[in-house]
């Protein structure tokens, strides 16, 4: 890593608000013994001498830089913060762009650093030293870079086929507004508070006896803050006649506001007075501009009522302010130490409370981004936001877009669905009433959330509830809604192509689905509608998470399997497929820790496997599953299995294999412990698997239709096979499960279905350590790589690139293709030589673009 980009997150990010109230610290003065404590918790790869060094190297740096920018002869953090961002940006066909070379280090930087922080430094330098004014606030969330040849590549046309439409909003800019707006929101405090119980990010105390500050009380110190400064700035530009009468009317007029800032259980009680002055300052900015209704601080931007539907106009009234303070802190028009020390709190403060909505800390995992995710609409309410979020979650994109697959989760009744979708259509704005165009580039999928099963008590236990009963017969409900929707509104039905699951893997499988996907996926509208309704394509979340890289490429078969997936089906993520095995395991340290069943289910279907594939060199790996089947086979199942359906039956590792074949079936046909043609016929052609002939004869299997009866409806097998076991893997069955892997990818292939890559989401979530290691290039890498054994063995898959989650990864969809363009043009043989060619590297972009294109599940996407 930079030193440059350590010094700034140590002053940005592991700096916190209250040591700059109290005077620990200053945006102008920070004491060394502070800065080496901090550089001993956060930069462990340099002693303490070296971080002496370190403090010394940079005072001397950004002393002369000081100096030489700004003619000023002391250094300061926002000195600092101006250098980085000449070091990373520069103006290109005038807008605000980061240097193409740089780019996966931007990306690092501001995970910590808020993008604003720096652009805002960039443009404020640069006009303070007369190179321009700047006036406009408009750039995007995540800006771009400057490789004019990549990003002609990616005007041509893109796809993003993995795109959930609220989790793509930029929740934490929309979110900060309404928090800058509001105190006296219960709804606001309440959110604040449950997130303050749960804690994300990684800030370590100073000492055990550093208290955090809550973030409510923060959010009331960020909300004065604001609120002084904004007046400070309305007096400079003529907006108001005196901020000193309107401050002392509340008490908060010069040395009294530091007091009151640095006194949390005071500050809680000025709630109300807060409340006041900020609705005094939004009633002079909404006489100024109407727009003051959205935030009062866009009053100093001068913007209007006519500007209202320019892109990204909501945010430029926090822009205005950074930007307007430190561009007279950069000049000789600056304020008094006491106005930057609040611009710095504030912006710390702003960055503790974006550590726990925006992923930015280090944990790996879906369970890390779930809390994320669930966090994303907690301060957002009231139908002007909703439209905010779709509105920037929408267009933020759209310059370059071909094709928006829109992810939305359905409604409890046909009528909901159409309302809804009919109001997001209405505010992205392409509809001529119900009619909807024919050369739209904008559909909407279906996404079904999973979860977690729930075991009854013992005495509560009938056994005639399945496992996750709940749930498949909530996903019943939706399915039979969604019918009904597409029946009697095809007009609005149209526009909703596909079907989806998502959310956390782990404990909820492919086959919880699978009756429902089947039927949606087969039903065709009545015939003498008015609208051409089309069969719903199908695409699922799937070997993102695992516990074994066997549970997820059992899951992968699963999916295929029993959702009945055909060719122009899709995969989203199925990073399991492409993951370095021996890199995986080792960061597990060789040890999984896996409930039985699944542990149960993965050595039968490995064993099986590997005679199907004719996979060779697995003879030790096949004698040590058995017997790992044998024992935990025997633990689970014969001890409960009841003695007469012990005896005459040979329970073994193919039937047990055989009856995971038909977990794709509705569970309920096997209550009796054997298929039940009568609940069949009753039933519906859905509810079975016919597109697996095999599976006929299995269903009259006895030992089959038992095995798969007590799986669902025995409460013992259920409830033991959910304990925990720690599992060493021996080398080879880690050499076992890279065959494997390579037999599942041609598996995939040979079917024709596509593949979601999401780069920066599989990145956060998963134990890559860089782009460079995402899948991808294990799925794809037809032109890239010259290596005949590499270009020969590769499946060359069916792939996209997608943002899935936007907002909360900070990313946009010609980001990711960038950031893996620019990593595969920085990685390096051993001997020092550049890996890839540039120009192949940008053929392969190209590639991958196109096949994007290709896995819409709109029509010719060409013609739109």
């Amino acid at each position: 890593m930079h030193n440059l980009d350590s010094i700034l997150k140590i002053y940005f990010k592991n700096t916190t608000a209250k040591e700059v109230l109290e005077g620990t610290v200053s945006y102008n003065k920070y004491p060394p013994e502070v800065f080496q404590k901090k550089a001993m918790m956060y930069m462990k790869h340099y002693s303490d001498t070296e971080n002496e060094g370190l403090y010394e190297y940079a005072q001397e740096y950004f002393h002369a830089y000081a100096e030489g920018a700004f003619r000023q002869r002391e250094e300061n953090v926002f000195c600092a913060l101006a250098n980085l961002a000449d070091n990373l940006l520069i103006m290109q066909e005038s807008k605000v762009v980061c240097r193409y070379e740089r780019f996966v280090r931007w990306r690092d930087v501001t995970t910590d650093i808020d993008e604003t922080n720096l652009i805002c430094a960039f443009l404020a330098q640069r006009t303070a030293s007369g190179m321009e004014c700047y006036r406009t606030f408009l750039w995007d969330n995540t800006i771009g870079h400057n490789n004019t040849q990549l990003n002609r590549i990616l005007q041509r046309g893109l796809a993003d086929n993995h795109f959930h439409l609220f989790g793509s909003a930029p929740v934490f800019e929309l979110s900060w507004i309404q928090l800058m707006q509001n105190v006296n929101d219960k709804r606001i405090r309440d959110h604040l508070k449950k997130i303050d119980r749960a804690r994300r990010s990684s800030y370590t105390y100073n000492s055990v006896q550093d208290i955090r500050p809550s973030l409510e009380s923060q959010h009331l110190q960020a909300v004065l803050i604001r609120a002084v400064l904004t007046l400070l700035l309305w007096e400079e530009q003529g907006l108001i006649s005196s901020a000193r009468n309107l401050l002392e009317r509340y008490g908060y007029a010069d040395h009294a506001l530091g007091a009151i800032l640095r006194q949390q259980n005071f500050l809680m009680d000025e709630k109300s007075n807060i409340q006041a002055l900020t609705e005094d300052i939004k009633n002079i900015a909404a006489y100024g501009t109407k727009l003051g209704d959205y935030d009062y601080a866009l009053y100093g931007t001068g913007c209007n009522a006519d500007d209202q539907e320019l892109p990204n106009l909501i945010f430029s009234g926090d822009r205005w302010l950074i930007y307007s303070l430190l561009k007279g802190l950069y000049s000789e028009k600056r304020y008094n130490d006491r106005v930057y020390d609040w611009l710095y709190a504030y912006l710390l403060i702003k960055a503790d409370i974006r550590s726990e909505i925006v992923q930015i800390n280090d944990n790996i995992g879906l369970d890390n981004f779930i809390v994320y995710s669930k966090r994303k609409s907690g301060f957002l309410n009231g139908k002007n936001m909703v439209k905010n979020m779709i509105e920037n979650a929408v267009f933020s994109d759209r310059k370059n877009m071909k094709s928006l697959e829109i992810r939305i989760s359905p409604q409890n009744t046909a009528y909901e669905n159409a309302v809804m979708i009919s109001e997001y259509i209405r505010i992205i704005g392409r509809t001529d009433g119900y009619r909807l165009s024919s050369k739209e580039w904008f559909y909407f999928v279906f996404h079904f959330s999973k979860c977690q099963d729930q075991l009854p008590d013992r005495e509560n236990y009938t056994g005639e509830s399945c496992r996750h009963y709940q749930k498949r017969s909530s996903l019943k409900r939706q399915a039979h809604q969604i019918i009904r929707f597409r029946n009697q509104y095809p007009g609005i039905a149209g526009k909703v192509l596909g079907i989806d699951a998502c959310s956390q893997e782990i404990g909820c499988r492919p086959e919880v689905f699978a009756t429902i996907f089947r039927r949606l996926g087969q039903h065709v509208c009545e015939e003498g509608l008015e609208y051409e309704v089309p069969q719903l394509k199908k695409t699922y979340h799937v070997g993102e998470e695992f516990l074994d890289i066997a549970d997820g490429l059992r899951a992968i078969e699963e999916c295929v399997r029993f959702l009945n997936m055909q060719c122009g089906d899709r995969i989203g993520h199925g990073t399991v497929l492409g993951i370095d095995v021996h890199s995986w395991y080792k960061v597990k340290h060789n040890t999984i820790i896996i409930p039985v069943q699944d542990y149960l289910d993965n050595v039968a279907w490995m064993y099986n496997k590997i005679i199907e594939f004719q996979i060779e060199g697995c003879d030790i790996l096949r004698d040590y599953l058995n017997k790992e089947f044998d024992f935990y086979f025997s633990e689970l199942y014969e001890k409960n299995i009841r003695s007469q359906h012990l005896t005459g039956n040979n329970f073994n590792i193919y039937n047990y294999y055989n009856a995971w074949k038909l977990r794709g079936d509705e569970p309920s046909l096997y209550i009796d412990g054997r298929f039940s043609k009568e609940r069949y016929q009753n039933a519906g052609r859905y509810v079975v698997d016919h597109l697996h002939r095999e599976n006929r004869v299995l269903r009259h299997n006895e030992e089959c239709s038992l095995l798969y009866y007590y799986y669902h409806y025995s409460w013992d097998i259920r409830s033991q096979g959910t304990k925990r076991k720690e599992i060493h893997i021996p080398q080879f069955y880690i050499d076992g499960i890279e065959k494997l892997q390579k037999a599942m990818q041609n598996f995939v292939s040979e079917r024709g279905i596509g593949i979601e890559t999401n780069p920066t989401s599989n990145y956060l979530i998963s134990v890559m350590n860089s782009y460079e290691e995402h899948p991808i290039l294990r799925f794809y890498n037809k032109g890239l790589d010259a290596d005949y054994e590499e270009k020969n063995t590769c499946p060359q898959l069916f792939v996209s690139v997608n943002t899935d989650d936007k907002g909360i990864f900070r990313t946009s969809l010609e980001n990711e293709f960038s950031y893996l363009a620019a990593s595969l043009e920085s990685e390096e043989k051993p001997n020092g030589e550049k890996k890839y060619n540039r120009q192949m590297v940008y053929q392969w972009i190209d590639d991958i673009r196109e096949m994007g294109i290709e896995q819409s599940f709109l029509g010719n996407v060409e013609e739109n």
